[in-house]
């Protein structure tokens, strides 16, 4: 039965795949494909686990369910003080040394912050990247001055938290209340998951090596898959 089903969803993907090719919303549809296509890889790792230690389907469907596309964790060690990481976190001089091109954030007053002042509970922002004419507009939900942040984010909310280990400090960010439909899975779920992968490796890389690996020169837009293809947009 489970092989009759991994059969069903190859069956499903060549009708999307032709469904794709013909559409007039090529890209659109395009990233639709791609994330149903991560979909069957996962039932194709599933077959072999089946095939290799012979466990139950049942027993792998549970695996997946334990799965949560509503949220995820990413953590990484920095050597770095929680003082220093958490300037580069909440104000705008810091955030836009490693992550952002431009960024502001208004107090509930509708105050511009400077530069060097930390970011409030309240405060709204909003932020521009290099090499995506798009911006990310939101909210602070808290920001305690010391060691933790959160934010609305891409219809979800964001957290970032500090936390001393022996004489290094690990960032733990926290994506969460992620909409749970298809597009969601693809454009927030997977697309955010493997964006901040990136960012905090540019953290660290930045913090320990004042090394910056996100392009900020050379123009990608001209590539209308470059945030596809190119790992360091």
């Amino acid at each position: 039965m489970f092989v009759e089903k991994h059969d069903l969803e190859f069956h499903t993907m060549l009708k999307l795949t032709e469904f794709v090719v013909n559409s007039d919303n090529y890209y659109e549809d395009f990233n639709l494909l791609k994330f149903n296509i991560l979909k069957y890889r996962y039932l194709t790792l599933f077959k072999i686990v089946f095939i290799i230690f012979r466990k139950p389907p049942n027993q792998i469907i549970l695996l997946m369910e334990k799965l949560q596309w509503d949220l995820f964790t990413k953590k990484i060690y920095i050597h770095s003080p929680i003082q220093k990481l958490y300037d580069l976190w909440a104000t705008t001089e810091g955030i836009t040394s490693w992550f952002l091109k431009n960024a502001e954030y208004k107090s509930l007053e509708g105050v511009v912050r400077k530069p060097s002042e930390y970011i409030q509970k309240g405060d709204t922002y909003v932020w521009q990247w290099y090499n995506w004419d798009g911006k990310e507009e939101g909210e602070v939900i808290s920001a305690n001055g010391k060691d933790y942040i959160e934010i609305s984010f891409e219809s979800s909310k964001v957290s970032i938290k500090l936390e001393q280990k022996n004489n290094v400090t690990i960032v733990v960010l926290r994506q969460f209340d992620i909409p749970v439909d298809e597009e969601s899975k693809l454009k927030v779920y997977y697309g955010c998951s493997n964006g901040w992968t990136f960012w905090l490796a540019n953290l660290k890389a930045f913090v320990e090596h004042d090394v910056l690996l996100n392009e900020t020169e050379i123009n990608l837009k001209e590539n209308e898959l470059a945030g596809y293809e190119f790992v360091n947009m």
